[in-house]
């Protein structure tokens, strides 16, 4: 109670010296932007992450299984071993080969060509149309809907790949094997005409700015000798985090398996980096301005030390006057440290409900400031901001509280 009683004496009366209240003031006010900007950022990073980690699952398959036998027997045990597992959901065999293409204009690019069934293309662009009607974005003709219209040689190109080609639907493109650069000068490579059906946007950059897709046997026979291509089982899951077990499992079996995770793995680890020197810094940001207690507890010990005296004569013991002190400066961080998490809870929540549409289209693939607000660190920054402001306001405290009430009074 009597601490309680000192810290609105000493740091929010109107009769407290005008510097100390100042400072206190401005140390709060520090404290609190400092902790409401951490968890503003870092809950602005945490939805950043999760809505890039949506739109890869949305189009990815969960585990891709490769197929290094052509027999059907083993690819009858890999999906009898799949359809036990309770996490399994569905799979469909794709053929994946790497090409250059050159269009009439001159142009070169290379490109990663998937080979799909007709159902599981279907679906593919079903999930972009659903994402496009539902983001009110620009309206391509329904994907889904002309996949049963593809003729022989046909296939759709990602939107970031056509544009940097300047190719356009109804285009015709030369498709050269990546095996053709070993050929000699005098040598005539193969290659084979395609005709680019539609484009498609599916704001996964590695897939909109690499990717072609067509069907498995209708297209682009001259690939099926090229030394590139790989035939894949590509596995969706109930929940795609929990691939591991599924993912052993296989393994075990002699399959070789790659998980969502590690074929994006450069992509979320940068993201990850980002988040943790983002958190760093602001972090320091917020710890120097906790420092700033050390200023405020000891310019209030200075011009209050006849008080602390006084004190000291009517029984309090030295231990009791560190002590009391010490919670002094706790309860003035505390003060600060309630005021920012309540206001960067507030500000995270509200833009995790409200997201506010603030980023240009031309340049990003979400318009909205997404918002996941991580509760255990909230708790995290609580606790370490607790025992630095304990350990900032038992230094000064200790160094000077030392003197007799003697001394005291009389200064």
């Amino acid at each position: 109670m009597l601490s309680v009683l000192l810290l609105k004496r000493y740091f929010f009366s109107k009769k407290s010296v005008s510097t100390i209240r100042s400072i206190a003031r401005l140390c709060l006010l520090g404290v609190a932007i400092g902790v409401c900007a951490f968890i503003v950022v870092m809950s602005v990073m945490n939805g950043f992450s999760g809505t890039i980690e949506r739109r890869f699952l949305a189009l990815e398959p969960h585990l891709i299984v490769d197929i290094t036998d052509e027999s059907a027997n083993e690819e009858v045990k890999l999906v009898k071993q799949l359809s036990s597992h309770p996490n399994f959901k569905s799979f469909s065999v794709t053929q994946n080969n790497d090409a250059f293409i050159r269009t009439f204009s001159g142009l070169f690019n290379h490109a990663e060509f998937k080979g799909f069934e007709r159902d599981h293309l279907k679906s593919i662009f079903q999930i972009i149309d659903e994402k496009k009607k539902k983001a009110a974005q620009f309206q391509f003709e329904k994907l889904s809907s002309m996949v049963d219209e593809l003729d022989y040689n046909e296939v759709f190109i990602g939107y970031d790949l056509a544009y940097t080609l300047g190719v356009y639907e109804g285009e015709t493109i030369l498709v050269v094997p990546s095996q053709s650069l070993l050929m000699g000068a005098s040598s005539i490579p193969k290659f084979e005409k395609v005709t680019i059906k539609g484009i498609f946007r599916s704001d996964v950059n590695q897939i909109d700015s690499n990717s072609i897709f067509y069907l498995a046997g209708n297209s682009l026979n001259s690939l099926k000798s090229d030394a590139s291509r790989k035939d894949h089982l590509e596995v969706k899951l109930q929940s795609a985090n929990e691939y591991q077990p599924l993912k052993n499992e296989l393994q075990s079996s002699g399959f070789k398996v790659q998980s969502w995770k590690d074929r994006n793995s450069s992509l979320f680890l940068a993201l990850k980096l980002e988040k943790f020197i983002m958190g760093l810094f602001l972090g320091l940001s917020a710890l120097v301005t906790m420092f700033s207690i050390v200023t405020v507890l000891s310019l209030m010990i200075h011009h209050k030390k006849s008080d602390i005296g006084i004190l000291m004569t009517m029984g309090l013991s030295p231990k009791k006057t560190r002590r009391l002190f010490t919670l002094l400066g706790v309860m003035l961080f505390a003060v600060g440290l309630v005021m920012g998490v309540g206001s960067g809870v507030l500000i995270s929540w509200l833009l995790q409900v409200f997201p506010i549409e603030l980023l240009p289209s031309e340049y990003y693939y979400d318009t909205i400031i997404p918002s996941k607000l991580q509760w255990p660190l909230v708790f995290v920054m609580m606790l370490v901001g607790s025992v630095v402001a304990l350990v900032v306001s038992i230094l000064p405290v200790k160094y000077y509280v030392r003197f007799s009430p003697v001394e005291a009074l009389r200064s």
